[in-house]
């Protein structure tokens, strides 16, 4: 099988010829290639080189574009820093009142914007180098990250209390551009819709919230991504969603990435619905831990999620930036050995 026909495989549930790996190691595969992170960005060739490396090195299974760049929240005007040598942050919320919002342009066209172009050309670039075997995935923040990130994470979450209304309103606005954005993407190579939302999780706002301001979005932009875009949906969980997840199935992913987890408990209840990505544990396991132990975990997690297919092997977050280049090799090892999966341990 090619790496596309094995991912698309475990998306419809099914047993492809190995595991298909897919761990986020966007930052991990420059540093890898001895690149800083500022570097890649002054030169995106290098970043397409730290993808590709991580293609003939390690197995994996799809590329990466390069991720959060804040392309519409900077169309927006919202204040963004950079690191050298880590992704930039949102900083200064752009709404400090609610009538900030009544501010802000009624249309946003995206196509022509800095950002925005420097990220479609790396989705182009890389989609050139690996053609179509090989998919790619483009990420793009869930409207309702965008507008903590907009609004001040504290603010908004006080907001849902005082002024639901406002948060509803601003969430509807960002809808679209998220929309715009994912189809300059999809226009330029991507195969996978990479989506996470860390501010929704379980740890950071209650289920009626996630019910009543998150759900119907993401509902409604995975449905445009499937039926227009005809494009597949990777969702990535941040923290503790347990009480959620069968929301999350409702709104359509083809694939959940998962974190704080028992594999087996989630396959158990949606392994029929939806297919897992994870869990081996970024700090503990691939940062601190030995190859070994690495080893092991990675062969527990394919025991619990991959019982019928349906599962790719991957990390519970985005891979650390100082994990040792063995314990990567650990996960490549672990899917080689596991062959058609489950094994035992």
């Amino acid at each position: 099988m090619t790496s596309k026909e094995r991912i698309y495989t475990a998306f419809k549930l099914k047993v492809p010829d190995r595991v298909p790996l897919l761990p986020n190691s966007r930052v991990w595969a420059m540093r890898y290639l001895g690149y800083t992170f500022e570097e890649c960005v002054k030169d995106p060739g290098k970043f397409v080189e730290a993808q590709l490396s991580m293609l003939e090195d390690f197995n994996v299974d799809a590329v990466f574009d390069f991720g959060v760049f804040y392309p519409i929240e900077r169309v927006l005007g919202q204040n963004i820093l950079t690191h050298e040598d880590d992704f930039p942050a949102a900083i200064q919320p752009l709404i400090n009142a609610p009538e900030d919002f009544a501010k802000l342009p009624k249309n946003v066209p995206l196509k022509g914007k800095r950002w925005v172009d420097y990220q479609i050309s790396i989705v182009k670039r890389l989609k050139q180098r690996v053609g179509e075997d090989v998919p790619l995935l483009a990420f793009v923040s869930s409207p309702f990250l965008s507008a903590c990130y907009l609004r001040g994470t504290d603010n908004l979450f006080l907001d849902l209390y005082k002024n639901p209304d406002f948060v509803k309103a601003l969430v509807k606005y960002l809808i679209e551009p998220t929309l715009e954005y994912t189809e300059l993407q999809a226009a330029a190579g991507a195969d996978i819709i990479h989506m996470a939302c860390p501010v929704a999780s379980r740890n950071m706002i209650s289920r009626e919230h996630y019910e009543e301001f998150v759900h119907p979005v993401h509902k409604q932009i995975f449905t445009y991504w499937k039926k227009r875009l005809n494009r597949k949906i990777f969702f990535h969980v941040c923290g503790d969603w347990s009480d959620r997840f069968d929301l999350v199935v409702d709104e359509g992913p083809d694939v959940i990435h998962v974190d704080e987890i028992d594999l087996a408990v989630f396959k158990r209840e949606f392994g029929n619905k939806v297919c897992i990505n994870g869990n081996v544990r970024t700090a503990t396991t691939l940062l601190l831990g030995s190859p070994e132990k690495v080893k092991r975990e990675a062969i527990e997690c394919i025991n619990k999620g991959g019982l019928g297919g349906g599962f790719m092997l991957g990390a519970n977050c985005v891979v650390p930036r100082d994990t040792p280049t063995e314990n990567m090799r650990a996960l490549t090892e672990a899917i080689l050995e596991a062959g058609d999966y489950p094994i035992t341990i």
